[in-house]
């Protein structure tokens, strides 16, 4: 029995040092936790960004699609009306945060290309990754033309999709999009960590079908 009301007396004693201690680490885990979850919602905010951007690129892809050389400004205003549906681009001046790269390629039955144009719309210092073979090999992620050459004589040889009454030549759309994504919650030391501004790049390449006339 006087055991058991020692045992008692120790643990009262214990019991406000391990209240303390609860504290010290709550102070200690609740910095990191709080930037845990901030990150989460910048992650969140970033993949919102992305899928944004990612589908102007498609819709003005496939709107360059339609035909050929479709003008650049209308296949930039598609793309511009998708952004503006969520996010807020901005193409020129010194807040600029959004670039629109629109370049469309002519291959003819004979595997010579042309780059029939290349226009960008807006302020930001990036380049268009489409890469011209010259002798040397294209830095990774970028579009090697020989690719579409090669995609567009294995389309030719399908006689379902080529005519060759109409010719067999394809020009190829690429749109290009770049949107720097302003953090939201992060700052301080964090943005050591993650790029404020975080650079958001999609890319979308079609192939253009059209028929034309055959050699009189």
């Amino acid at each position: 029995m006087i055991w058991r009301v020692g045992l008692s007396r120790l643990l009262r004693k214990l019991k406000p040092k391990a209240h303390g201690q609860n504290l010290v680490e709550m102070a200690l885990l609740l910095p990191i936790i709080m930037v845990l979850f901030a990150g989460m919602i910048e992650v969140g905010f970033s993949a919102h960004a992305y899928v944004v951007v990612s589908s102007a690129a498609r819709e003005g892809a496939r709107f360059g699609s339609r035909g050929v050389h479709v003008p650049f400004a209308d296949i930039a205003s598609i793309v511009e009306t998708g952004l503006g549906k969520i996010i807020s681009p901005i193409f020129y001046g010194s807040e600029a945060n959004a670039t629109i790269i629109v370049t469309e390629v002519d291959i003819d039955e004979n595997g010579a290309y042309a780059i029939h144009s290349q226009n960008v719309l807006g302020d930001l210092a990036v380049t268009s990754t489409v890469c011209e073979p010259s002798g040397f090999e294209c830095p990774s992620g970028s579009l090697d033309i020989q690719d579409f050459i090669d995609a567009n004589t294995s389309f030719n040889e399908n006689p379902e999709f080529c005519v060759e009454n109409f010719g067999c030549d394809g020009d190829f759309v690429v749109v290009e999009v770049v949107y720097l994504h302003p953090s939201v919650l992060l700052s301080g030391f964090t943005r050591d960590l993650i790029p404020d501004p975080f650079p958001i790049k999609a890319r979308a390449v079609m192939r253009v079908l059209h028929r034309r006339a055959p050699a009189s």
